[in-house]
Formats: C-alpha cells, sequence, structure tokens
C-alpha cells in the first residue's frame, strides 16, 4: 500500500496559499483570509488520512485471505528547480527540513520511506524537477529510485478472489455508465455469469465490499436503505469530481 504525498518545494510549507480550482471553463481563485490552510496543514490530513484508511478496511479483505500489506509513505517535493538563487533554494530546503522534522512525532512516522538518493544533506524528501524535458541527472536518479521503491512486493496486497470479479472491473471500466443502480448491477452481473444467481446479493455485497475498499467503486451500503434504492459509482474519481462540484457549487 503506497501513499505518495507530494508538496511544492518552491513555497514555504508554513505560508497559507490561494486556494485555486476549475469552474465553467475558467480558473478562479478563491482566498480563505485569515483561515487560509497551510500547505504543512494539508499535508498532515492528508498523511492521517493515509495511515487511518490503510488500516480502517482490513476486515473486509479478511474473507479474501489478504496479507497485510505495509503502508508506505514517500514524501516529495517538487518545483524547487523553478527558484534559480541558490541562496533562497537553501533557505527554502532548510524551512522544509524544520517542518518535516516535526514527522517524527506523528503515527505515521515508523511508515515513512525515505530516498536513498538524497539531494545534498536534506534526507525526510525525495526532490523532483517540475519539468520532465528539463531534469536533472539528479532528478532522473530519484525518479529511478522511486519507481523501485514503489514496486516493493511488501507493499503489494495479495488477495485470493475469483477471476471473474477481475473480469467485471476491467469490462465495466469500458462502459460509459458510472452510476448503477444496486439491481441493475446485480442484473448484470447475473446476465454476464460474474456472479450466481442463486447466492446473487452474497457475493454482489463481497464484490462491493472489496471494490470499495480497494478505491475501485463507491458503495456506502447505508443500513437504512434497501438494496433495490441503493446505488453505486464505478469509478470513484468520477464520484469525489460530482461531490466537489456539489460541495463549491
Amino acid at each position: 500500500c503506497n501513499f505518495v504525498q507530494t508538496f511544492n518545494a518552491s513555497c514555504k510549507l508554513t505560508d497559507p496559499y490561494d486556494d485555486t480550482y476549475c469552474r465553467d471553463g475558467k480558473t478562479e481563485v478563491r482566498s480563505q483570509g485569515k483561515n487560509m490552510q497551510t500547505p504543512w496543514e494539508l499535508m498532515q490530513q492528508s498523511l492521517m488520512a493515509a495511515y487511518t484508511m490503510s488500516f480502517k478496511h482490513k476486515h473486509h479483505l479478511k474473507p479474501f485471505r489478504a496479507q497485510d500489506p505495509e503502508l508506505h509513505i514517500f514524501i516529495v517535493g517538487t518545483h524547487l528547480d523553478k527558484v534559480v538563487d541558490s541562496v533562497e533554494r537553501e533557505e527554502l530546503l532548510s524551512s522544509h527540513d524544520k517542518v518535516l522534522q516535526q514527522t517524527t512525532s506523528k503515527v505515521y512516522h515508523d511508515f515513512m520511506k525515505f530516498p536513498r538518493i538524497t539531494y545534498k544533506d536534506h534526507e525526510l524528501y525525495a526532490l523532483l524537477d517540475s519539468q520532465f524535458r528539463a531534469e536533472s541527472d539528479h532528478s532522473k536518479k530519484v525518479l529511478s529510485d522511486l519507481r523501485k521503491q514503489l514496486s516493493d512486493e511488501d507493499a503489494c496486497m495479495k488477495l485470493t478472489i475469483p477471476k471473474l470479479w477481475y473480469c467485471l472491473l476491467l469490462i465495466i471500466r469500458k462502459i460509459d455508465k458510472k452510476m448503477w443502480r444496486y439491481t441493475d448491477l446485480k442484473q448484470f452481473c447475473i446476465d454476464e455469469s460474474y456472479i450466481d444467481e442463486n447466492q446473487a446479493d452474497e457475493q454482489l455485497q463481497a464484490l462491493l465490499s472489496l471494490f470499495h475498499s480497494l478505491g475501485f467503486f463507491v458503495y456506502f451500503n447505508l443500513p437504512n436503505l434497501d438494496n433495490e434504492e441503493d446505488w453505486i459509482c464505478s469509478e470513484a474519481t468520477f464520484f469525489y469530481i460530482l461531490f466537489l462540484i456539489s460541495f463549491k457549487g
């Protein structure tokens, strides 16, 4: 289970930032005034969420004889190459070191993976260039090493699941339909032999629980809602975009 936390290394982690988002085809800047969050505050929320979620769904995976994967957290700074002045660059890096040193007291610190290829003596995070075509030799080496660490077998989740479930995931990703009624998805799975008709609800519930835990589907399985009235989103990113649009609207 890998989690990569990136941050803009060309800015201080303790300086509030302007929240920008696209709406109606235009980029707007929304200032939060005195309550603006800093990148470091947002990073802490994100890192804590990764730690919490990595353990939250373990009970959903037990029926599939899952071996608990190790949580690997990587912190990667980008865009430092935009800072031309060497003195300013070192000041920024020293500032990042001081802030990120606070992770030593956090519960997720034991799961952090530190770069094997460091920039000078800055060992808490990896640094990559912002422009792919202008990558330095250092950035290329860091990227190559990150890829190797992200492919570590210890972070892989080993599950025992029916092959047809994996086939269903591949097929359903090619279908334009993203929102499914529970009853429609159940009938689709029965018709295509992904689940057995005589155990349809039991097998579909297990499938949806697994895919929701892995972040493929969004299915909340609310206790006060009948299956016939329930909905499933077959693409998690699509669901969260809808959620953000509704929230900002």
